[in-house]
C-alpha cells in the first residue's frame, strides 16, 4: 500500500516568505502565492527545512555517538561519495538521495488547510505590509535609500502538506519516523527566522496506507499518529536498528490471453495540474528552467513506468513483470500521447491543438483585423489597416465551430516565474552564485489527449503494471522538480467505445475526405520524427518519404514548415538522450494525389502515426482537419468534466464581507419584534444553530416537525402501534410549528437560498443569532 504522511504547519508568529516580486508601488517583497491567490509554502522549501532539522538532529549526542562513523569529516555526510550498497547510507543521505540513490519519496507543497486542491476563483487571504529599513553593520545606523516594504503572511495561518512512499514496508516506515523527528525539530521558516519571524510547529496529524502502526492518542497527540512514529524513531534509530532501504516488491502479473479483442482501444486522459509543472524545454541559460506549453508523451510514459517500477522488480529480466514492461512502454503496443492545454467553459472542457503554421493573422491588429491560411489565398494587405506583414498564430486553437471575428484561439494558459536559491548546509546561508529560476504552468489548469492501446491485451496490461482504474482519479507526477513541490497531477482515464473519435479531429474521416477526393490536406497534430533510407532527418515536406506513407506517387501544391531540437535526458544513465530533429506540430502541406485515396490506410494512419518514437507522442497527423473548414460540422465540441477533477472553491475575505452586509440587510428588514419575542423561540434558534450546515430547505423541514420524534426513532420504539399518536396530538407542537416566528425563520431560509451556496451555514449562524436575541428580550422582561 502507497504510504501516505499528513502534517500540519501552525505558525506562531508572521512569516514572509518572498514571491520573487513586488506588487505595485506599495508592496516590493510580495508572499509567495500559487495562480489562485493563496498562499503557499513551495515543496523545495519544505524539503530545506526538513533537511535543516534532520542535520541538527544528527548533531545530538545520541544520533551522533551512533551514526558519527559515517561522517567523511566534521562538516560532511557520505552525500556525493555513496557509491556502494544502500545499508552504507548514513541517515540523512538515505532519506534525502544521493546522485547514486535518489529519493523515493515526495513531498508537495504546503498550502492553507482550507484550501488543499487548486480553487475555482481567486482567494487572497489578507497578509501585512510592514516597511522596513536596511542597517549598516559597520555603523550600525539606517543606509540612506535602502527602505523597502514586505507582505508578511498572518501568524494564524495553518498550512498542510504530504509526504507519500510508494509501498509501507518496514524500510519506508523507518524512513517515515525519522522525518517526522526531523520535522519536530524544525522550529522556524522563511525570512528573519533568526530575529522573531517564522517561528512555526510541525505536527503530523494523519497516516494513511499502512496496518502496521497503531494509533497511540494522547492529551497533545489526538490523532495519535505523531506519538506512535516518534516511539517507533527512539526504538529504531536510537536503541535499535533501522529496517534496510526497500526495494521493489515481486508482484504477481497477469498476462491477458492475446487470442482476445483485437481492436484498438482509445482511452481519453484528462488531468489537472495540482502543483506548478515544469516540463524544461532545452535551457536557453544554464539559471533558467522554462516549461513547454503541453505535457509530452515521453514525460507521461515516464510517470506511468516510474509507477510501475516502484510496484514491481524489474531487474529480473525472465520475470512476467519484466516482459510485460517491455511489450507496454518499449515495443509500441501503447502509444502515449501529448495532453494539450483544454478550455473550460461551464463544466465542461474543450480540446485545442497547436496552430497550423500557416495560420497567419495581421502584425498590427491581430485577430481583431482577421485569419488567413497561407496554404489558401492571402490577400496582399490587411482589409483593415492596410499593413502588408502577417505573423504567424502562435496560441492554441479550440476545436469549436466558429465565425470571424469571434476568436477562435486559447490564449488563457498560465504560467508564473519563480525563483530558487540553494543553501549552504555548513553556514545555513545562501551560496552565492547559486540562484536560479522555474518557468512554470500554473496549477488548476486543464490538459487532454487520446492514449491508444494495440489491442484489450494492451490496455489491461498497462492497468495491472501502473494500477490503473478507469473512471477514478489517480495521482501523477511529472517533470522537474517532482519531489519538490512541483508536477503533481490528479489524472482520470476513460475507455471511449469508439475507437476512431479522435479528441483532437472530432470527425469521421468520412466527413472529411472523398472516396474520389485526389487532394489531400496533410497536418501534423504532435511533433513528427521522419527520417529517410540514410538515417537522416528530414527537415520538411518532400514527395518521395510522402508517397511511401501515403502509398502512390504524389504531388506536393503547397507547403508550409518548421522544425525543432528534441532533447531528452536518460535518468537511469544520467546522461542527456541522443537529439532528435523534428517535424513541428502544426506543420501542413497540400498534396495532389495521382489514384483516389485509400480511406482504410488513411485511417490507420491517424491512428497509429507516422516517424519514429510513435509510442512517446511523436508522429500524430490528420487529414482535411475541420480547423481549415473554421471547425464547421464538430457537432459535440465540449466533453464533461469528472467530478473528481472539479476546482475547489473557497470563500474570499471580500466576498464574505459582502455576503455579510447583504445579509444583514435583509434580516435587519423583517418585523422581530411583532413575530418573534417569544421564549419558546430560544429552542428554534438552538436547532438553527446546531444544524448549520444542512442545507436551507432541508433545515426548514426540520423546523416544521419540530418536537416530534424521527420516524426512525420511533421505529425503534415499536413503531406506532407502541408509540401511539402522540406526536400528532399535541397541541403545543402544533401551535409551535405554525408559530409567526417559525413561519419567518421559513421565510428567510428560502431567500437564504438565493445567495452562493458557501455562505449557507455562515447565513444560517447570522440567523440563529438574530432569533436568540428577539426571543431573549421577551424573557428578559
Amino acid at each position: 500500500m502507497r504510504l501516505k504522511l499528513t502534517f500540519q504547519i501552525v505558525l506562531k508568529s508572521d512569516y514572509h516568505i518572498s514571491a520573487g516580486h513586488g506588487k505595485g508601488a506599495l508592496i516590493d517583497s510580495a508572499l509567495l502565492r500559487d495562480s489562485d491567490g493563496v498562499p503557499v509554502i513551495r515543496g523545495t522549501t519544505l524539503t530545506g527545512l526538513l533537511r535543516d532539522g534532520l542535520w541538527r538532529l544528527l548533531q545530538m549526542k545520541p544520533l551522533k555517538d551512533k551514526f558519527g562513523n559515517m561522517l567523511h569529516d566534521e562538516a560532511q555526510y557520505c552525500s556525493q561519495q555513496a557509491i556502494g550498497p544502500d545499508s552504507d547510507l548514513c541517515p540523512f543521505c538515505r532519506l534525502f538521495g544521493t546522485p547514486h540513490r535518489p529519493k523515493i519519496w515526495h513531498i508537495s507543497s504546503a498550502r492553507l488547510v482550507e484550501a488543499q486542491t487548486p480553487t475555482s476563483s481567486k482567494h487572497q487571504p489578507e497578509g501585512q505590509t510592514v516597511t522596513r529599513v536596511r542597517i549598516d553593520p559597520r555603523t550600525r545606523r539606517a543606509e540612506p535609500r535602502k527602505l523597502f516594504s514586505q507582505e508578511e503572511g498572518d501568524g494564524r495561518w495553518i498550512f498542510q502538506f504530504t509526504v507519500t512512499w510508494p509501498t509501507d514496508d518496514a524500510g519506508n516506515l523507518d524512513e517515515a519516523a525519522l522525518l517526522t523527528a526531523a520535522a519536530r525539530n524544525v522550529r522556524q521558516l522563511g525570512r528573519s527566522r533568526r530575529r522573531g519571524q517564522g517561528e512555526c510547529l510541525f505536527t503530523l496529524v494523519g497516516v494513511e496506507g499502512t496496518d502496521a502502526i497503531t494509533p497511540k492518542k494522547t492529551d497533545t497527540d489526538k490523532g495519535g499518529w505523531q506519538t506512535a512514529l516518534l516511539e517507533r524513531f527512539a526504538a529504531h534509530w536510537i536503541n535499535g536498528e533501522p529496517s534496510p532501504p526497500s526495494k521493489p516488491t515481486t508482484m504477481p502479473v497477469t498476462i491477458t490471453d492475446e487470442s482476445g479483442h483485437d481492436a484498438p482501444v482509445r482511452v481519453r486522459l484528462f488531468v489537472r495540474t495540482d502543483e506548478p509543472l515544469l516540463i524544461a524545454r532545452r535551457a536557453e541559460a544554464g539559471n533558467q528552467f522554462e516549461s513547454l506549453p503541453f505535457i509530452t508523451g515521453q514525460v507521461l510514459r515516464g510517470a506511468l513506468a516510474w509507477r510501475t517500477a516502484q510496484r514491481f522488480d524489474l531487474s529480473q529480466r525472465e520475470g512476467e513483470a519484466y516482459k510485460a514492461f517491455l511489450h507496454t512502454f518499449l515495443s509500441g503496443e501503447v502509444l502515449f500521447p501529448p495532453l494539450y492545454p483544454a478550455e473550460f467553459v461551464t463544466s465542461a472542457l474543450r480540446p485545442t491543438i497547436p496552430p497550423p503554421r500557416d495560420l497567419l493573422t495581421c502584425k498590427i491588429g491581430g485577430l481583431d483585423h482577421g485569419l488567413w491560411f497561407a496554404t489558401e489565398q492571402v490577400p496582399e494587405a490587411c482589409d483593415q489597416c492596410g499593413s502588408e506583414t502577417l505573423v504567424e498564430v502562435k496560441d492554441f486553437v479550440t476545436l469549436s465551430e466558429y465565425t470571424w471575428p469571434r476568436n477562435p484561439l486559447y490564449d488563457q494558459l498560465k504560467r508564473s516565474s519563480e525563483m530558487h536559491i540553494r543553501i549552504d548546509l555548513e553556514k545555513g546561508r545562501v551560496s552565492e552564485g547559486d540562484l536560479f529560476g522555474y518557468v512554470a504552468l500554473d496549477a488548476g489548469q486543464y490538459f487532454v489527449g487520446d492514449l491508444i492501446c494495440a489491442n484489450e491485451a494492451a490496455w489491461k496490461r498497462l492497468q495491472a503494471l501502473a494500477q490503473i482504474e478507469p473512471n477514478k482519479p489517480i495521482v501523477l507526477r511529472l517533470g522537474k522538480a517532482r519531489h519538490r513541490g512541483y508536477g503533481q497531477v490528479t489524472a482520470w482515464f476513460q475507455v471511449i467505445p469508439d475507437a476512431s473519435d479522435d479528441i483532437w479531429i472530432r470527425r469521421p474521416l468520412e466527413e472529411r475526405v472523398g472516396a474520389t477526393e485526389h487532394e489531400l490536406r496533410l497536418t501534423l497534430l504532435t511533433d513528427a520524427i521522419i527520417t529517410d533510407h540514410w538515417g537522416r532527418y528530414v527537415t520538411g515536406f518532400e514527395e518521395e518519404w510522402l508517397g511511401g506513407i501515403l502509398g502512390q506517387e504524389v504531388k506536393i501544391t503547397k507547403a508550409v514548415a518548421s522544425i525543432r531540437a528534441v532533447d531528452g535526458f536518460n535518468a537511469q544513465l544520467g546522461l542527456p538522450r541522443w537529439r532528435d530533429i523534428a517535424l513541428s506540430a502544426g506543420s501542413t502541406v497540400r498534396l495532389q494525389l495521382t489514384e483516389a485515396p485509400n480511406l482504410d490506410h488513411l485511417r490507420q494512419l491517424e491512428q497509429q502515426g507516422i516517424g519514429l518514437r510513435r509510442n512517446e507522442g511523436f508522429g500524430r497527423i490528420a487529414f482535411n482537419h475541420p480547423v481549415y473548414t473554421h471547425c464547421q460540422g464538430i457537432t459535440s465540441d465540449n466533453f464533461d468534466l469528472p467530478q473528481a477533477l472539479y476546482l475547489g472553491s473557497i470563500i474570499s475575505s471580500s466576498d464574505e464581507k459582502r455576503f455579510r452586509e447583504e445579509w444583514l440587510t435583509v434580516l435587519d428588514s423583517q418585523p422581530w419584534e411583532e413575530k418573534a419575542q417569544d421564549p419558546k423561540l430560544i429552542a428554534v434558534a438552538r436547532v438553527l444553530h446546531t444544524f448549520a450546515d444542512v442545507p436551507p430547505s432541508d433545515l426548514k423541514a426540520r423546523l416544521a416537525s419540530l418536537g416530534e420524534l424521527p420516524e426512525e426513532a420511533i421505529e425503534l420504539l415499536g413503531g406506532e402501534q407502541e408509540y401511539g399518536k402522540r406526536h400528532t396530538l399535541k397541541p403545543e407542537v402544533d401551535k409551535l410549528a405554525n408559530h409567526p416566528g417559525v413561519k419567518l425563520v421559513g421565510q428567510l431560509l428560502m431567500e437564504l437560498e438565493a445567495f452562493d451556496e458557501a455562505f449557507w451555514p455562515l447565513g444560517i449562524q447570522m440567523l440563529a443569532d438574530r432569533m436568540a436575541a428577539a426571543a431573549g428580550k421577551e424573557e428578559a422582561k
